[in-house]
């Protein structure tokens, strides 16, 4: 979705001690975890080695992550059609085919 919306982005491993300096730099706004069940969860603080690093994801204006769950939520509640081609229906014979 987000390269239909033209949002930049990258998947990547960020070491601990990046995300630390983002968050000290301003420059990390937010931080969410998405997977297959159509959820997306915002992290707004990570502990680690007995430090609380606080991410200010829920306290953006217009956050992503609520962009992107009520989407999903679109797709998973039939309210937008399947151009993405994740819905699979059942059909009568068992097999599966793209709704």
């Amino acid at each position: 979705m987000v390269i239909d919306w033209k949002i930049p982005f990258e998947e990547r491993l960020v070491p601990i001690f990046n995300v630390k300096q983002l968050v000290a730099d301003g420059k990390l706004l937010e931080m969410f975890s998405s997977g297959h069940q159509v959820m997306v969860t915002p992290i707004v603080e990570i502990n680690y080695d007995n430090e609380v690093i606080k991410i200010p994801t829920i306290e953006q204006k217009d956050p992503l992550y609520l962009k992107l769950f009520y989407e999903f939520q679109s797709y998973f509640f039939g309210r937008k059609g399947n151009d993405h081609q994740w819905m699979y229906c059942l059909r009568d014979d068992g097999c599966f085919q793209i709704c």
